[in-house]
This record gives structure tokens, sequence and C-alpha cells, in this order.
């Protein structure tokens, strides 16, 4: 699946949103959401980025979700959006559960007594945060 290079900006824009799209229900296993990412490099944010607004609009107005066909048809399409707000990344919805985790901890503990009962969190690219 990994067809971007490590320190390619695609790459970076990938691991900024795919915590929040994958908390979403979007699948990146799925082959056509590969080959449309792929073929995908301009606009890729704002298709990110509009994917993430369109589908908390969804869920804000309980309609049906689709989340991978709505990430594929914002890569083909090329959305954009203006109503994007950089503290959506921050909702607690959109969370990997390694950070809900990790945030639930220091209201359990507290930052000092976390920070000296868990050794790491990492990120797993392949599928999502391991405590």
């Amino acid at each position: 699946m990994w067809f971007w290079s490590a320190d390619s900006v695609e790459q970076e824009l990938f691991d900024l949103y795919a915590p929040a799209l994958r908390s979403l229900g979007v699948n990146f296993n799925d082959e056509q959401l590969q080959d449309t990412l792929e073929a995908s490099s301009y606009c890729l944010e704002d298709a990110f980025r509009s994917a993430i607004v369109y589908m908390l609009w969804l869920e804000e107005n309980l309609k049906p979700i689709y989340p991978t066909a709505i990430l594929i048809d914002a890569l083909a399409n090329q959305w954009r959006t203006k109503y994007w707000k950089p503290e959506y990344l921050e909702l607690e919805q959109l969370l990997s559960k390694g950070k809900r985790w990790w945030r639930a901890a220091v209201d359990k503990w507290g930052y000092d007594e976390r920070n000296q009962l868990v050794a790491d969190i990492f990120y797993d690219r392949t599928y999502s945060e391991t405590v």
C-alpha cells in the first residue's frame, strides 16, 4: 500500500489525516481506495479535509455514511472545502484509540504519573496506534 516515500509531502499529509479518517470508518485496505490514493497527489490535503468535514456533517445530521466511498469520491473529484477548522483533528471522535487512551490516562493518573507509568505509544502505519 505504501507508494509514497517516507519523507514525501503526500506521506506527511496521509500521516496527519489518516487517524481521523480511520476513526470515521475509512478502510485504507480497500483496493479501489489504494488505487485512487496512488493516482492522487494534487489537492490531497483538500480532499482529506473535505471528506472529514462532509462525514462530520452527515454524522451530525444523522444521515448514512459510507466513509471509504466518500474519500474515494473526494480524491477522484478533488473536493475542496471552506468549512475546515484545524481543531477538527482534536475532536474526541476523530482521535485514534491510542490518543484517546493517552488523554484518558491523564484524567485517571495526572500528567506526571502517566508519564512515569507509560513507556511509549507509537503509530503503526498499517493499522492504528498501539499502547
